[in-house]
């Protein structure tokens, strides 16, 4: 039996996680990466870090619990469980297409992993396509 959602909570969580897209002041950057437990995050960083450098105009701001050090682009600390709150607010908005999910199973039905399980594509294509390369 499928578990009903309470939408109480999806609404809380979408405001909560509106409410630090604006604390962050996240709309400020032309390209948001949002970490979600990508594998291999630090080439994902690095690959970002290359598209800052080729694209001065671009601000890159990449939010993470998790962050390396960073030249090019602006490194956001965010709790896992605030990630969860933006991207709640994403999987119930899609309200700006500046946002990245750094993900390969998140959100829910937009599965990149599959395509990386059934080799379809590398993990490289993968980050590519994720920064939008």
């Amino acid at each position: 039996m499928t578990e009903l959602l309470n939408y109480d909570d999806v609404l809380s969580c979408a405001l909560q996680g509106r409410d630090l897209w604006l604390e962050k002041c996240l709309d400020t950057y032309s390209l948001v990466v949002l970490d979600c437990g990508i594998p291999e995050f630090e080439r994902l960083c690095g690959r970002a870090e290359e598209k800052a450098r080729a694209n001065p105009n671009e601000w890159i701001a990449i939010v993470s619990p998790r962050l390396p050090a960073l030249n090019s682009c602006v490194g956001i600390e965010a709790s896992d469980d605030e990630i969860d709150k933006i991207l709640g607010l994403y999987s119930l908005y899609d309200f700006t297409p500046r946002l990245a999910v750094a993900s390969l199973d998140r959100p829910a039905g937009r599965k990149l992993g599959n395509l990386l399980d059934s080799g379809v594509a590398a993990l490289d294509e993968l980050i590519d396509t994720i920064l939008g390369m």
